[in-house]
C-alpha cells in the first residue's frame, strides 16, 4: 500500500468524482412510495383494475381548489375550472378528467360553492409512475392558478392523492437529509478535534465519511435505474454512511497514530494498522452488512431498499477505509498531527490515564457492575410492553409545506377528506356474468350493508349510479342489463370488467374516520362473507397497508433469526469461540430494546417530544420501522463489539491472561468507542429534528440505542462479563499463537497491589476523551 499510495489516491479521486456525478441524480430514481406486495389481495385488485377494466381512474390524482370570495356560480371561477380541465386533458400523463362542469355534480363541489375537486385519471401504470407524473401535472396547471389569484388573492389550489403524497415525501426526505447534514457536521468536527487533538487527524475521518456517503449514493443512483428504491435510502444512507465512514476512519487513524508514537516508521505503522485495525474494520463491516441484509426478509420497498442501500453504503465505507484512507495516511505520515501548535493547545488532559483508571475500576467489581448494567438495560426496554404498532396518517406531516396536505385540507373542508384514497372492493362472479338479475340481489345487499356502516360517506358502484335510485328501480334497470351497458358505456367502463364477470365498489370513508379507522374498515369489509356465487377482494391504500402489516409481521421472526444466527456465526468464526458471540448477541438485543423503548416513551407517551419538535404523541410505531431499528442497530452495535473484542483478543493471544487482556483492551479502546458513539449519536440525532415523523423516529431510535450500547454495554457490561467468564471466553479456540510485535503499547506487569501500572505514555501518544 505504501509504495502504491499515489496511484491509489489518484484512482480513489476518480471514483469519488464519478460517484459524485451519479449521486446528483439519485433523487430522480428514488420513490416516495412503496410497491404492491405480490400475492396479496391488494396487489391482485390493483392488477385486475388495470388489466380487466377500462377504468381511466385506476391511478387517481385530485386537484382541489378553494375560492376566497368567488364561488362556482361566478363565471370567473367556472372559467378557471374550464382552463384547468383543458390543460389537464392536454397533459401527456392524463387519460381522463371529470370536473363540476361536466354534470354540475354536487359531489364535486361544496355546499357553499367555494370549493371543488377535479378527478384526474392518470395514464400511469402504477403509483410509482403517478409519483413521477405529479410534478408535471402541477406545472401544467400552475399558470391558471396564478392568473386566478390576480382575481381572487385568497384563491388556493393543490394536487393531492397517493402519487402526490409520494412525490412530496420524496422531495421532503431529500431536504431533511441536507438539513441534517448541515446540523451535524460542525458537531462531528468538534468531537473529532477533542478526540484527536489535531486538526488534520480530525478532518480526515469527516472527509472520509462524506466521501463514502457520496460514492455510495452514486452507486445507489445507478442501481435505482434498474430496480425500484425508496427515497428513505437517501436518509438512511446519509446516516449510516457518515457514521460508519467516520467510525472506521477513527479506528484506523487511532491505531496509526499509536504506532507512530511508539517510534515506528510510516511504512511499518501503516502495515501494523492494516494488519490489526484493518482486519477489525473488515469484520465489523461484515457484521453490519449482515444486520442490514436481514431487511431483505421484509416485504416493504422502504425496508428492502434500506437494506440494499445500507449494505452498499457500508461496503463502500469499508472499501474506502482500506484503500483511500491508508493511502492518505501513507502520504501524511507524522503530519497527521498537523498543525502541531494547535495540537499542543488541544492537549490539556491525559484522557488515556482516565480510561486506564476506568478499566481498573470495572475489573475490580465486575459482578456488581454487570448486574446494575443489565438491570438498567432491562428497565430501558420495559416500555416495549406498551408498544402499539400502528401506521400514522397525515396528522404528523408538515401541513403548510406539502402541497398534498394543502389539497387534503381542502377536501376535508368539503367533507371528503378520504376521497383521494377510496377502498376498492372487487366483486367477481364465480361463473357467468355478474349483472344478471339473480346476482343483483347480492350486489344490492352488499351496497346496503356498506351504506349502513356509520364510517362510510359514499359508495360508488353498479347499484350506486345516482342518488335516489331505489333497489326496485335497479331491479327494473338490470332486467335487460346488456342493453343498459350498451347504452351507457362510459358510465360502466370504470365499474364493470370487459368480460362482464366483475364489478368494483369504491368506498369513501367519512371525514371523522382517521387513517387507523380506514384500516379497520378495510379489515372489517374483507371479513364479510360474500353473497352466494360471488367472491370479494379489497384493494386501495387501506387494504395495502393491512396487507403490508400482515406481511411484515410474518417476516419478522425470520428476519430476527437470520440476523442473530448469521452474526453469531461470523463472530464465532472470527474469534474461534462461542461465549463471546453469545454475550454480544444478547447485549445487542438489549441495546435494540433500549432504542425501541425510547420510541414508545417519546412518541407514544409523548414524554420529551417537545425536544424534537413533535407537537402531539403518535398513535404507535410502525412495525416496519421497528424492523429497521432492529437490523441497523444490531449491525452497528457490532462495530463497537468488534473494536473492543479484537483488541482484547490481540492482547490475550500475546499474554495468555484474560483479565489483563480485558483491562488493557478496554483502556485502549474505551475512548475511541465513546468518541465514535458520540459521532454516531450526533449523526442520528440530527435526523431527530427532521420534519417527517418516520425520520424522527428512526433518528431517535438509532441514536438512543447506539448511545446506550457504547456507554453502558461496551465499556461497562461487556468487559465486566468478559472479566467474569475468564478463559471460558475463548473456549474452544483458546489462545492463538501470534507473531505480532508491539501490538499493544508496552506496559509494566500488573500486580495485585497495582492492578494497572502502565508506563508513562510517549509524548505523541494519541489521546481520546473519556
Amino acid at each position: 500500500m505504501f509504495g502504491a499510495r499515489w496511484l491509489v489516491l489518484a484512482m480513489s479521486l476518480l471514483v469519488v468524482l464519478v460517484g459524485g456525478w451519479f449521486a446528483l441524480g439519485a433523487k430522480d430514481v428514488l420513490y416516495g412510495t412503496t410497491v404492491e406486495l405480490p400475492g396479496t389481495a391488494s396487489a391482485r385488485v390493483a392488477a385486475a383494475l388495470r388489466r380487466d377494466f377500462a377504468n381511466p381512474y385506476a391511478e387517481l390524482a385530485v386537484v382541489a381548489a378553494e375560492g376566497g370570495t368567488l364561488t362556482l356560480a361566478d363565471p370567473r371561477y367556472r372559467a378557471w375550472l374550464e382552463d384547468v380541465t383543458t390543460r389537464l386533458r392536454a397533459a401527456p400523463d392524463v387519460q381522463a378528467v371529470t370536473s363540476w362542469l361536466d354534470r354540475e355534480d354536487a359531489r364535486l363541489g361544496s355546499a357553499d360553492g367555494r370549493r371543488t375537486l377535479i378527478l384526474v385519471g392518470l395514464s400511469s401504470a402504477n403509483v410509482q409512475e403517478a409519483e413521477k407524473a405529479t410534478p408535471r401535472l402541477r406545472a401544467a396547471i400552475a399558470p391558471a392558478g396564478e392568473a386566478m389569484r390576480a382575481v381572487d388573492p385568497a384563491f388556493q389550489w393543490a394536487t393531492t392523492g397517493r402519487g402526490a403524497l409520494a412525490a412530496d415525501l420524496a422531495a421532503y426526505g431529500a431536504r431533511d437529509s441536507e438539513e441534517a447534514e448541515a446540523r451535524v457536521l460542525p458537531v462531528i468536527l468538534l468531537i473529532l478535534l477533542l478526540a484527536f487533538g489535531a486538526l488534520v487527524a480530525a478532518g480526515l475521518p469527516l472527509g472520509m465519511g462524506l466521501v463514502a456517503t457520496t460514492v455510495a449514493l452514486g452507486v445507489i443512483a445507478v442501481v435505482g435505474r434498474y430496480t425500484p428504491l425508496s427515497n428513505m435510502v437517501q436518509n438512511v444512507g446519509t446516516m449510516v454512511g457518515l457514521a460508519v465512514g467516520i467510525d472506521y476512519s477513527l479506528l484506523m487513524i487511532s491505531r496509526f497514530r499509536e504506532a507512530l508514537a511508539r517510534g515506528l516508521a510510516t511504512p511499518d505503522a501503516l502495515a501494523e494498522t492494516l494488519r490489526t485495525a484493518g482486519v477489525a474494520v473488515a469484520a465489523s463491516g461484515l457484521t453490519v452488512m449482515i444486520g442490514l441484509a436481514g431487511l431483505a426478509f421484509t416485504p416493504s420497498l422502504d425496508t428492502r431498499s434500506i437494506g440494499l442501500g445500507g449494505a452498499i453504503v457500508v461496503a463502500v465505507g469499508v472499501l474506502m477505509a482500506l484503500t483511500l484512507l491508508p493511502a492518505a495516511l501513507a502520504v501524511l505520515g507524522p503530519r497527521i498531527d498537523s498543525p502541531r501548535a494547535l495540537a499542543r493547545w488541544l492537549r490539556p488532559i491525559d484522557a488515556d490515564a482516565a480510561w486506564r483508571r476506568w478499566a481498573a475500576w470495572v475489573m475490580r467489581r465486575p459482578f456488581s457492575l454487570a448486574f446494575v448494567g443489565i438491570v438498567a438495560l432491562l428497565a430501558m426496554s420495559a416500555p416495549l410492553a406498551w408498544l402499539s404498532t400502528k401506521y400514522e396518517g397525515s396528522k404528523h406531516l408538515p401541513a403548510h409545506e406539502l402541497e398534498f396536505h394543502r389539497g387534503f385540507d381542502i377536501l376535508e373542508a368539503m367533507g371528503k377528506k378520504n376521497a383521494s384514497t377510496p377502498i376498492q372492493i372487487l366483486i367477481t362472479a364465480t361463473d357467468g356474468p355478474i349483472l344478471t338479475p339473480e346476482r343483483l340481489e347480492g350486489l344490492l345487499a352488499l351496497s346496503a350493508r356498506l351504506h349502513a356502516d356509520p364510517r362510510v360517506l359514499e359508495v360508488l358502484g353498479p347499484v350506486d349510479l345516482a342518488p335516489g335510485l331505489t333497489p326496485a328501480k335497479y331491479r327494473k334497470l338490470y332486467k335487460h342489463w346488456e342493453s343498459l351497458v350498451a347504452l351507457s358505456p362510459k358510465r360502466f367502463e370504470p365499474i364493470l370488467s370487459r368480460d362482464r364477470r366483475a364489478v368494483t365498489f369504491s368506498v369513501i370513508a367519512r371525514n371523522d374516520v382517521p387513517f387507523e379507522g380506514m384500516l379497520r374498515l378495510a379489515r372489517d369489509v374483507a371479513s364479510w362473507a360474500p353473497p352466494a356465487g360471488l367472491a370479494i377482494e379489497l384493494g386501495g391504500q387501506a387494504a395495502f397497508y393491512n396487507d403490508l402489516t400482515d406481511a411484515v409481521r410474518r417476516s419478522f421472526p425470520g428476519m430476527v433469526a437470520f440476523v442473530i444466527v448469521a452474526t453469531f456465526l461470523v463472530l464465532a468464526f472470527t474469534y474461534r469461540c462461542w461465549l463471546v458471540p453469545l454475550k454480544a448477541t444478547i447485549l445487542n438485543l438489549l441495546s435494540v430494546g433500549a432504542g425501541c423503548g425510547a420510541l414508545v416513551v417519546m412518541f407514544q407517551w409523548g414524554i420529551g417530544r417537545e425536544l424534537i419538535g413533535l407537537a402531539t404523541p403518535t398513535e404507535g410505531v410502525p412495525l416496519s420501522l421497528l424492523a429497521l431499528v432492529f437490523c441497523i442497530v444490531f449491525g452497528l452495535s457490532m462495530d463497537y463489539e468488534v473494536f473492543l473484542i479484537s483488541r482484547i483478543k490481540e492482547i490475550y493471544d500475546e499474554t495468555g491472561d484474560n483479565a489483563i487482556a480485558t483491562e488493557r483492551g478496554l483502556a485502549a479502546t474505551g475512548g475511541m468507542i465513546t468518541s465514535a458513539a458520540l459521532i454516531m449519536v450526533a449523526v442520528f440525532g440530527g435526523f431527530a429534528w427532521a420534519q417527517l415523523v418516520v425520520v424522527k423516529m428512526l433518528g431517535v431510535g438509532l441514536g438512543v440505542a447506539v448511545l446506550v450500547d457504547a456507554t453502558l454495554v461496551r465499556v461497562l457490561v461487556a468487559p465486566a462479563l468478559m472479566r467474569i467468564a475468564g478463559r471460558w471466553n475463548w473456549h474452544p479456540g483458546g489462545r492463538r499463537a501470534t507473531a505480532l510485535v508491539a501490538v499493544v503499547p508496552a506496559a509494566e506487569p500488573l500486580t495485585d497491589a497495582s492492578p494497572t501500572a502502565p508506563r508513562s505514555a510517549p509524548a505523541h501518544t494519541p489521546r481520546t476523551p473519556p
